[in-house]
């Protein structure tokens, strides 16, 4: 979290981001906060949607969106911007 940001800040932007983009697309979102851990200022982000084909075209549209900065897509972004720092991403297929 950057300095400023709270839980319950992010909380209501991933929200937003799930009310506004996700449902629509049928990705959905939980955020992984530490009960017990050495790294208890770590969050994850475990997103799962139903294919890569799905996840890639939802991506792209959450892409070019980014260069309109009145989109929703923008300007969901320029909040996950001021409250968190994105340290590693990773993708799983699970079988």
């Amino acid at each position: 979290m950057n300095p400023g940001c709270t839980m319950g800040k992010y909380q209501q932007i991933v929200q937003d981001f799930r009310d506004q983009w996700a449902n629509a697309r049928g990705y959905k979102v939980e955020i992984l906060v530490p009960g017990q851990s050495s790294e208890v200022g770590m969050y994850y982000w475990v997103g799962r949607i139903s294919n890569a084909e799905a996840f890639g075209k939802g991506l792209d549209a959450w892409m070019s969106a980014q260069s309109d900065p009145n989109s929703g897509p923008a300007m969901l972004m320029a909040r996950f911007r001021e409250c968190v720092t994105n340290q590693s991403r990773a993708g799983y297929i699970t079988r």
